[in-house]
């Protein structure tokens, strides 16, 4: 991985799955993430190797990358979403709220149309509201983003047409056992492998009246 020409397939895989300390190996980092950090999959693995280290500045560098590239599909907009509405990154602790929700829309409007399940999984979560409880609420996209989702096997967008369980119609409620839901969902949220963005969305489920009966 010290090679002139670098494969940035190669580095991106030992990103990924590589469970030893980075000082095991002697391999040049600061070169291969400049260089390879152009491909958004290698961006975005950046970005959630930084963000588990908690170096929040760095891993919205690196999704941004991902998100933002002419090149490339998009990678990370979800993440990079994420870090801006809770507010993680200098980059945006000076924003208000509504700032930071516009900034994040921005980025998952970008990668939804560059075809990333996870941005168009995201975005759905944010304009799937009842327009009641939120200024971000939009049903007519909602109901264009649905389509694409239910088509879709990533968990991104399986843990958003799950939540569709728990409506606000009254009726929908009464006539909907949404038990299995909260079952599943803290099945995933065990698992070590679940992504950053998918772990963060299934607290909408897992914090649902239904999932807590204690709450009721």
């Amino acid at each position: 991985m010290n090679k002139k020409r670098l494969p940035c397939n190669d580095y991106n895989d030992f990103l990924k799955y590589n469970r030893n300390d980075l000082s095991d190996f002697e391999i040049d980092y600061d070169r291969n993430n400049e260089i390879c950090a152009t491909f958004p999959a290698v961006a975005y693995n950046l970005s959630t190797n930084a963000y588990s280290k908690k170096a929040f500045d760095e891993a919205y560098e690196y999704a941004r990358k991902g998100c933002v590239n002419e090149e490339h599909p998009s990678r990370g907009c979800d993440l990079l979403a994420m870090i801006i509405i809770e507010g993680k990154s200098s980059k945006v602790s000076e924003m208000t709220y509504d700032q930071k929700m516009q900034e994040a829309i921005g980025y998952l409007t970008t990668g939804h149309e560059k075809d990333d399940i996870n941005s168009t999984a995201f975005l759905y979560g944010i304009v799937n509201k009842a327009v009641l409880f939120s200024i971000y609420a939009n049903t007519q996209m909602a109901k264009d983003l649905l389509p694409v989702l239910e088509k879709s096997d990533e968990l991104s967008a399986t843990i958003q047409i799950k939540n569709n369980c728990f409506s606000a119609d009254p009726i929908k409620r009464l006539l909907t056992n949404c038990k299995p839901v909260c079952a599943w969902a803290k099945r995933k949220n065990q698992s070590k492998e679940i992504d950053i963005v998918s772990r963060y969305s299934l607290q909408s489920i897992l914090k649902k009246p239904d999932c807590n009966p204690q709450q009721n």
